[in-house]
C-alpha cells in the first residue's frame, strides 16, 4: 500500500551530518556488539559501545538515533532494539510485522525499515514505517529492499533483486531507477547506500564485482574501487576518505590511491552511520591499582574507588586526573599527578589502553598505556604532585604531536627509590584517555 500522506520536506532539512557528527555507530555482527568509530578519520574510539547480546541480538545490521534513542535493525530476529543513546540500557524492542530486515532511516519523524519476508504478517519486498513510538503506519512496495536512504527530499532504495537503485518519493510511489545495474560490470547485490558531503552516492557491493561504488547526483556511476570481499556498509569520513566493512572486519579507503587498510579485523561489519550525540566522555580514568584489573606485583593493592596505581612506599598510589578542553583548536587540557614521593615524573602519551584496560605489570605498579608512545616530560614533584603543562611548556597536543581528532592515553612514571617490592625503584599512576576534538 502507498502511503496516505506526504511527509514534509522541512522535516528533512538538518545541518550537514559531516558537520555536526562526532562519531560513527558501526554494527558488528559476529559478537554482536556497536563499536564507536572517529567520524573524521575511522579510528577505533569506543571498542563495544553498545552490548547488543543483552537485547538477544542474532543478526544486527543498521543501528541509527532516533529521538533521544539509539534503534538497531536485525535481521534475523525480526526486531528493531531500542537503547538509550550512552548504549548502556536495553529500553526494549519494537516487534511485529517484520521478518529480514536490514537497514533502517529515519525520515522526517518516521522510521523506515527495508523489508523482505512474510512471516508473522510481513509484507514481503517492501519498505515498513513506524512512528517514533513504535507503531507501525503501513508500507510500500519496493523490490527486495536492503537499504533506505534520504536524498534530495526523496529516499532511495537499495534492490537487490534488479542490483539497482531506485528512487521513491516521501508517499512511497516509484519514481524510477536511480541508477539501473545489469549485476555484472555494475554493482552486484547493492548492501548500504549513503550520501557524501557533496551530494553524491556510495553504496558497498556484496557481490562480484565487489567494491565501493559512486555515483553522481543524477545516478551515473563515475567511480568503483574494487576493494573489500563481500561488502556490507559504507560512509564518509571528515577526511574525506571512506570507511567501509565486509565480512573480515572495518577498513578505511583512500579513494586517491585506492588502497584500503583494516581499522578492525576478523569481525563481521555491517552498516554505519554518523552519530553527534552522547559520545564517550572526553577525559575518563582507567586502570586502577585495586585489584579491579591485572594485580599489582606485591599485592600492593590501592583502595578500591581511590582510582589511582599501585601502592608506592608511602603508603599511597599514584594518581592522574585531567583537565580542561581537548580540543586541537583550542588545547586546555592539563594532566596532574598526586600521591607520588618528592621525586622526578614522567609524564607520557600513548595510543592504546594496555591489556585492554587492565594494564600491565611494570617496576611496583602497573604500565596502562601503550602503542606509540611520546613523552610529554619530566617535572620534579613538589607536596607528592606535579602537572604537565607547566610554565614555558608546549600543550599537551602539540607536544604529543596531535593533528587530528581520536583518542590518546596518559600516565606518570615515577621515581620510588625506597627499598620496597620490585627491585626496580619506580613506580606509575593510573591512566586516562582523552578524545581529543577539533
Amino acid at each position: 500500500m502507498k502511503l496516505q500522506s506526504s511527509l514534509s520536506l522541512l522535516a528533512l532539512a538538518a545541518a550537514s551530518p559531516l558537520a555536526s557528527a562526532q562519531y560513527i555507530l558501526g554494527v558488528e555482527s559476529t559478537t554482536d556488539t556497536v563499536i564507536l568509530f572517529s567520524a573524521f578519520d575511522g579510528s577505533v574510539v569506543t571498542p563495544g559501545y553498545i552490548n547488543l547480546a543483552v537485547a538477544s541480538a542474532s543478526t544486527p545490521i543498521e543501528a541509527i538515533v532516533v529521538g533521544n534513542e539509539i534503534w538497531v535493525s536485525d535481521q534475523v530476529a525480526d526486531k528493531l532494539m531500542r537503547f538509550t543513546l550512552d548504549g548502556t540500557t536495553h529500553l526494549g524492542d519494537v516487534v511485529g510485522g517484520m521478518d529480514n530486515i536490514r537497514g533502517l532511516e529515519l525520515v522526517g519523524n518516521e522510521v523506515w525499515v527495508s523489508n523482505s519476508g512474510t512471516a508473522g504478517g510481513a509484507p514481503n519486498d517492501a519498505v515498513i514505517r513506524f512512528s517514533t513510538a513504535g507503531v507501525n503506519l503501513g508500507f510500500f512496495a519496493a523490490g527486495d529492499p536492503f537499504d533506505v536512504v534520504n536524498f534530495q527530499g526523496d529516499v532511495l532504495v537499495a534492490n537487490i533483486l534488479g542490483d539497482d537503485l531506485d528512487r521513491h518519493d516521501l508517499t512511497g510511489a516509484f519514481l524510477g531507477a536511480f541508477h539501473n545495474s545489469d549485476g555484472v560490470s555494475g554493482i552486484d547485490f547493492p548492501e548500504q547506500v549513503t550520501v557524501r558531503a557533496n551530494g553524491n552516492v556510495l553504496a558497498a557491493g556484496f557481490s562480484a564485482p565487489i567494491g565501493i561504488f559512486e555515483y553522481d547526483p543524477t545516478g551515473a556511476q563515475i567511480n568503483y574501487w574494487p576493494v573489500g570481499n563481500g561488502n556490507r556498509g559504507v560512509l564518509e569520513l571528515g577526511n574525506g576518505n571512506i570507511l567501509f566493512s565486509d565480512g573480515q572486519g572495518f577498513k578505511v579507503l583512500d579513494p586517491g590511491t585506492g588502497i584500503a587498510t583494516t581499522v578492525l579485523a576478523n569481525t563481521g561489519g555491517r552498516f554505519l552511520t554518523r552519530f553527534a550525540g552522547a559520545g564517550p566522555a572526553p577525559i575518563v580514568t582507567y586502570c586502577y591499582g585495586d585489584g579491579s584489573g591485572t594485580a599489582c606485583p606485591c599485592a600492593n593493592d590501592s583502595v578500591p574507588g581511590n582510582n589511582e596505581g599501585c601502592l608506592n612506599s608511602l603508603g599511597s598510589g599514584g594518581k592522574l586526573l585531567a583537565s580542561g578542553t581537548p580540543s586541537i583548536t583550542s588545547d586546555t587540557v592539563v594532566l596532574s599527578g598526586s600521591g607520588m614521593p618528592n621525586s622526578s615524573a614522567l609524564y607520557f602519551q600513548g595510543t592504546t589502553q594496555l591489556n585492554g584496560g587492565l594494564g600491565s605489570v611494570f617496576g611496583d605498579g602497573l604500565r596502562c598505556a601503550g602503542g606509540s608512545i611520546i613523552r610529554l616530560g619530566t617535572k620534579a614533584n613538589a607536596g607528592g604532585a606535579s602537572l604537565y603543562p607547566g610554565g614555558g611548556d608546549p600543550s599537551v597536543s602539540v607536544r604529543g604531536l596531535i593533528s587530528a581528532p581520536g583518542v590518546r592515553t596518559y600516565q606518570v612514571w615515577y621515581r620510588n627509590a625506597a627499598a620496597f617490592c620490585a627491585p626496580e625503584t619506580f613506580n606509575l599512576t593510573n591512566g586516562v584517555e582523552i578524545t581529543w576534538g577539533a
